[in-house]
């Protein structure tokens, strides 16, 4: 047996608490036993000490002078075996109800614990080879002892009935030992058996079939809470899979052409000599090329790290305010050629949590769209406001708009309108976007009609400003 085991501790503990609980059971049902026997016999003490009390307080009995031993074995014949003594405040035995061996050493060591006491004495005392229960009676007169009445009661009936009690209960105890521990040891193999299967089940699991999944027992225990944990982190495994799976795909589909492109212009370059007019002119065209590849792999590597920031790992806060002011700059910028009209209205103070560079790259992404597609002489109106505990961006422009067909799909990696074959882009914009703002903590949402415009909402839970 594997003593480090999960299950042999469980085993010990169930074991060792149910061994535990028979123990105080057992023992305090013996005491409790043992008790109520001596109160039964303590009660006839104390009744024949007080006929005896009665007795020596009555005026004609001098215990001091003279008392007859007749008397005290007249008291007591109904009880057989039973003992009476009488003696005075230094020990000495003024009467005995009959005589035994050796009582005199029985009697001093029976004195000398109650000499200095002023209540009732109970002490176990053998005599001989009898057992019995003695209570030792002060009588105090004028504030000093007196006499001390001493009574015997045989326990040895009682002793015996405790020795066979004592003897049952530990046959009884150890009876149960055995079918504890085995016990025990099926009850924690039962508890242990769905925790088996779910490890099982996990070993099963690997790269290959990461769509598998635990069994969920019905118990709606701790074992079902582990079997949706681990369920749980199977779905995250699964999604950082795909995410690298599609991390590898999204540039291998962005690098190929424009590499292939470099490379056609590489070997066309090369076919016959050249003026250095025209090597400049490929050059150029290379770098255009070679641009626009960096530019896509920063939107590809963009993306892909915005799945690992979540809300709550995130410990940054940004002045929306600010970001939106700069951006209000760079969409006039942007707008210059086209005479767009950049209408602003921006609240101030308002913070959320997020990293300052890609929330601001997930505003402009939206805000070039905008550009895009606005006609010469048109409008993109920028507003940040505050509605109770949010923080709410608009970026509406006068542009051609989105299908009602396309609005499913804009936010879809690659994914680009039917309107929009004449406009450069990769169609990752906007999907970076709305990650960085997921990853925020908010949401965004677009409403749009052709030829009229689109607008972009977004919403972020404000933060406490600092």
């Amino acid at each position: 047996m594997n003593t480090k085991s999960l299950r042999f501790r469980l085993t010990a503990i169930y074991s060792s608490t149910l061994i535990f609980s028979l123990v105080i059971l057992f023992a305090s049902f013996y005491w409790v036993t043992k008790r109520e026997l001596y109160n039964h016999t303590d009660t006839a003490l104390r009744s024949h000490g007080n006929r005896i009390i009665n007795i020596l307080t009555q005026e004609q009995f001098l215990i001091n002078k003279q008392m007859s031993s007749q008397l005290l074995t007249d008291v007591f014949n109904e009880t057989p075996g039973m003992l009476a003594f009488v003696t005075d405040n230094q020990g000495n035995v003024l009467t005995v109800s009959q005589q035994v061996g050796n009582i005199d050493d029985v009697i001093e060591k029976l004195f000398t614990q109650v000499k200095t006491s002023k209540d009732s004495v109970f002490v176990n005392q053998s005599v001989g080879s009898l057992s019995m229960r003695f209570v030792l009676i002060p009588m105090i007169s004028n504030g000093s002892l007196r006499d001390v009445i001493i009574i015997g009661h045989p326990i040895d009936v009682i002793d015996k009935s405790l020795g066979s009690l004592y003897g049952s209960l530990t046959l009884v105890f150890f009876s149960f030992v055995i079918p504890t521990v085995l016990g025990g040891y099926i009850l924690a193999g039962s508890a242990m058996h769905p925790v088996e299967e779910i490890s099982k089940e996990m070993a099963k699991i690997s790269s290959e079939n990461l769509k598998r999944r635990v069994n969920i027992p019905q118990t709606h225990d701790e074992i079902a809470n582990l079997a949706r944990t681990c369920n749980g982190l199977l779905d995250r495994l699964e999604e950082a899979f795909t995410r690298e799976r599609q991390f590898i795909g999204d540039i291998a589909h962005e690098l190929k052409t424009p590499l292939a492109t470099l490379k056609g212009a590489i070997e066309v370059a090369k076919t016959k000599k050249r003026t250095i007019g025209e090597y400049q002119r490929v050059l150029e065209e290379l770098l255009v090329d070679a641009d626009r590849l960096s530019q896509t792999l920063t939107n590809v590597l963009d993306l892909a790290w915005s799945k690992s920031d979540t809300y709550e790992n995130l410990k940054d806060t940004t002045n929306v305010t600010e970001v939106m002011h700069e951006l209000t700059e760079v969409a006039q910028k942007l707008v210059y050629v086209k005479h767009i009209s950049v209408n602003a209205h921006i609240e101030k103070h308002l913070v959320i949590r997020g990293k300052k560079d890609k929330l601001f790259r997930a505003m402009l992404n939206i805000i070039d769209n905008a550009v895009k597609y606005t006609k010469t002489n048109g409008t993109i109106t920028l507003s940040l406001r505050s509605h109770t505990d949010q923080a709410i961006v608009a970026i509406k422009d006068t542009g051609i708009g989105i299908a009602r067909a396309d609005l499913t799909h804009i936010f879809d990696r690659y994914y680009r309108g039917s309107k929009t074959d004449t406009t450069a882009g990769s169609g990752l914009g906007l999907s970076i976007a709305h990650a960085v703002i997921t990853s925020s903590g908010g949401t965004i949402g677009v409403k749009s009609s052709i030829g009229r415009g689109t607008t972009f909402t977004v919403v972020f839970p404000l933060e406490s400003a600092s």
